[in-house]
Order: C-alpha cells, then structure tokens, then sequence
C-alpha cells in the first residue's frame, strides 16, 4: 500500500495502525520511504517473541556449605512480560522462579537474584537460566560454582589424671554452615569412665566430664549430624595421667640438700637435680611438684621455717626451669621436726607417658 509523501499521512498511517493493532506493546511496525515514487511504505507488522536470552549469568558458593547463589540481568521480553525463570543444574531442571516468590523481580530491579540450597560439600556445578513468556524460552546463559567445604575440629583438651575427677569444656570450630544446620553431636573413643555432653538452646555446650578409670592416651572421634542427615567427623585427642611417681636416682629417693637456714643451692645439689632433669626426660615427666622442708630451730622461729621452706622449693623451681623450660612446677614449703642440721626437699614427677 503506498501514500504521498505527506507528514499528515505518516501521522495518520501511525494513528491507523495502533488503532486496529489495539495494543501497541504487543506489536511493532515501521516506515520506509520509497526514492524511486517518492512514497512512505507502511512495513509489515512484527508479534511478539520468546524473551532475548539471559546473558552474564553468576554462580558463587553460598556461606553454607550447601548453598549457591545465582544472580542475572533481566533480559528483554521480546514484547510479552516474562512469567518465570527456569533454572537448570548438571542439565536437569532445578528450580521454577515466578512471580509467586519473594525473590521475584520488582518492576523496577534491572537483576534477579536467586539462592538455592540442597546441594553437596566442595563439588563443582554448572547451571543455566532460561526466560519463559507466554510466546516461549529464551537461550540460556552457563556458570560454574563450587560449593564451599564443611569441616569441624576440636580444640587441643588438658590432661586428666586417672582415678580423678575430669570435667572440661570442649571448643569445636566448625566452617561451611550455620549453627541452625546442626542436628547433633556424638563423640566416640573416650576413656573408660568419661562421658560426653551436649546441650544447645540459645548456644551450645559441649563437655567431657566423668572419672577416667584407664591411664594412656586415647584417639577419639567427634562426630557432627546436620539436619540434611549427612556426617562431618574429627578427631581428637585425651591423655589421661598415670598416678604421681616419685623419682629416684639408683633407687634412692631424691633430696636436695641445704646448709641450714640457706636457700642457696650447693654443687652438690645442682648435679642431684641434673639428674632429675635426666630422669623426667627419660620418663617423660612434664609437671613436678616440689615441697621444701626445713628444720626444727627453735618454737619461735615456725614462720621463718615455713617461708624458709618455700623460698627453697622456689630455688630448685628455678633452677630446674633454667635447665627445661618445658617443665610444669609447682612449689610448697613447710617445716618438719627433723634433727641435725640438714634440711632436705622432696620432689615429686607426674607422669605424662
């Protein structure tokens, strides 16, 4: 159909056609001028197509551990409004997005972003996006996450001493999801006689507590349940102590010998505590206890003796700290009817082996 190249008629074409096309978002035309008879032609009428495709898609692992996030420009809707997005994991389909969800777009967001959950610890999946209208499917856009790691560990536990009362805290750290994801804990491996708690309301308590029967060291196991019904374990480690032993030099006891009223260490007394040093080695003593006695002066001097007593078991403390710092002592003092005119003082290892 041609016209006379007239303004008017170009409005009035235009006019003409939004009329009897009714809604001019659904459909597109256009006008040509013809040079040869100087005319405008009126172009064919255009309907509405599939959206265009979604283009830039991302894929990022979650802060949990089964948890990725997908994000997307909103694509053009080729002329019909887009009613859902289909999401696509390893070729299969996902997840349907329509405006029944929260996470539907607003009129005036230019993205969508959407999180899933429901999938596996540190594994790689690749997904699509396709954009639905009345009309059909876009083309897809392709990303690739990996899903983050999870993983729990415990926090080094002191030792406990057999046939003794044992009650700790335990610390676990765990990565890769959220403490609402957790169904449970179990630990598995304790010595004899211990037991372990758990009890979460607002927070979480964990505990070992009991009275270990067995000395040794023991490899246990701590093992956590999510809600989803898989395990993460890790494991562990108690020491339970054997009793005190009192150590000997060629079956003698060990006694340190002091001039009386004196602190300070003889010869002879730094090369019994060399000794000493040897034997802890040898044993695999960390902690020491070590108690001074002195002698009895006179009724009047009881406090002297008591401070007197410390300040010796002081003296060994520092001398066998300077021999291995790694060794864990404690000191006492007290005074002892004794007669003569040596003080002696005793020491006692705990064994650790």
């Amino acid at each position: 159909m041609r016209f006379a190249k007239s303004t008017k008629f170009i409005a009035a074409i235009v006019a003409l056609t939004v009329s009897m096309l009714g809604s001019p978002a659904a459909y597109a035309f256009g006008l040509a001028e013809d040079a040869s008879a100087r005319a405008i032609i009126l172009n064919g009428l255009v309907s509405p197509t599939a959206p265009a495709q979604v283009e830039s898609l991302t894929a990022n692992a979650g802060a949990s551990y089964n948890r990725v996030d997908l994000s997307w420009p909103i694509p053009g809707d080729g002329g019909s409004p887009i009613t859902s997005y289909k999401v696509f994991s390893n070729g299969s389909l996902l997840f349907t997005l329509d405006s029944g969800y929260v996470n539907w777009p607003a009129p005036s967001d230019t993205t969508v972003s959407l999180g899933l959950d429901g999938f596996s610890k540190n594994t790689t999946y690749d997904f699509e996006v396709f954009a639905v209208n009345e009309i059909g499917t876009s083309l897809s856009a392709n990303a690739r996450a990996i899903t983050v790691d999870a993983n729990i560990a415990v926090e080094a536990l002191p030792h406990g001493l057999v046939n003794s009362a044992y009650s700790q805290n335990v610390t676990i750290n765990w990565t890769g999801f959220f403490g609402n994801e957790i169904a449970g804990f179990e630990a598995s491996g304790l010595p004899a006689g211990l037991t372990f708690n758990s009890v979460c309301s607002e927070g979480c308590y964990f505990g070992i507590e009991g009275t270990p029967t067995i000395a040794g060291t023991f490899n246990a196991t701590m093992t956590l349940t999510l809600i989803d019904g898989s395990q993460l374990a890790a494991p562990f480690t108690v020491v339970i102590d054997g009793p005190p032993v009192v150590p000997t030099v060629g079956g003698k006891l060990l006694k340190v010998n002091f001039a009386a009223d004196s602190a300070k260490l003889t010869a002879k007394s730094t090369a019994v505590l060399r000794k000493l040093v040897a034997y802890a080695h040898e044993k695999h003593l960390m902690q020491i206890a070590i108690t001074g006695h002195t002698l009895k002066v006179a009724s009047s001097k009881n406090s002297w003796r008591s401070r007197l007593g410390v300040m010796r078991a002081k003296a060994i403390a520092k001398y066998l700290h300077g021999l291995d710092s790694k060794l864990m002592l404690t000191v006492a003092g007290k005074g002892l009817v004794n007669k003569g005119r040596i003080a002696t003082v005793e020491l006692q290892g705990m064994s650790v082996a």
